[in-house]
């Protein structure tokens, strides 16, 4: 004969078992609902590791290049974006590095024709008596990842903009420049650096106003086919001239 406690432990432990069985549920349908981790992509890269030594190349550095190579990622993302669409924007890999070739080779072409101006009026220099060397007071070093053939090329950009301040200083340190020539140097390189960045800025820009228009014109076209035609229209066309 079952006693009134022994009906109490078995309830009590049929209770006990059920929140466990419930417990259980709700843990397999948590961990069932857990979204999966984001792995992350294995890209090639390159560190580049490389000191500046003029002011004016440190400072360009710091205003400009975090910018420009941002504009290069999004010049990147946006083309292969834009090329998927397809249709009118069919090609807009292959424009996009040809814009940026095309902006990145005239800081190249006029920053080496200076270099190789420059190192043979000191070469001359040199052969008609003794010119010192140069030293910086505080050069600064810099650690930067490339993952691009279009960073690469820029890195290579500041690193000879600040080789060839270093020839222009050492020259005029050395009485072989005049002050106005030395400023008037500076000025233009300085210039083509900032010209560079801000065509490659706006480059960016209008790739991003293409996708948002593009997104705009999709959004409306998916509007019109989702908005139901009213049965009713035509008759109330039909009533309104027939009461004019």
């Amino acid at each position: 004969m079952v006693t009134e406690q022994q009906k109490n432990v078995t309830s009590i432990e049929q209770n006990s078992k059920g929140r466990q069985s419930r417990r259980n549920r709700q843990t397999g349908n948590e961990q069932a609902s857990t979204p999966h981790e984001r792995v992350e992509f294995s890209n090639p890269e390159i560190e580049v590791n490389y000191t500046l030594h003029s002011q004016e190349a440190i400072r360009l550095q710091q205003r400009h290049y975090n910018n420009t190579s941002r504009s290069l990622f999004t010049l990147a993302i946006n083309s292969t974006h834009l090329e998927r669409l397809g249709g009118k924007f069919k090609g807009s890999i292959e424009r996009t590095k040809k814009a940026i070739n095309d902006v990145l080779a005239g800081p190249e072409k006029e920053i080496r024709s200076g270099i190789n101006a420059l190192q043979r009026t000191l070469d001359d220099a040199s052969k008609n008596g003794n010119i010192s060397e140069v030293s910086y007071t505080a050069p600064r070093a810099y650690n930067i990842k490339v993952r691009t053939p279009e960073a690469m090329r820029l890195v290579g950009i500041f690193k000879n903009f600040d080789l060839l301040h270093m020839l222009i200083d050492r020259l005029w340190l050395n009485n072989k420049f005049n002050q106005d020539e030395v400023d008037d140097y500076k000025t233009r390189l300085r210039d083509t650096i900032r010209n560079m960045a801000s065509l490659l800025e706006r480059h960016a820009s209008s790739t991003a106003d293409e996708i948002n228009e593009n997104n705009g014109q999709a959004a409306q076209e998916q509007e019109k086919k989702a908005t139901p035609k009213s049965p009713h229209s035509g008759d109330n066309q039909q009533e309104a001239v027939a009461n004019m």
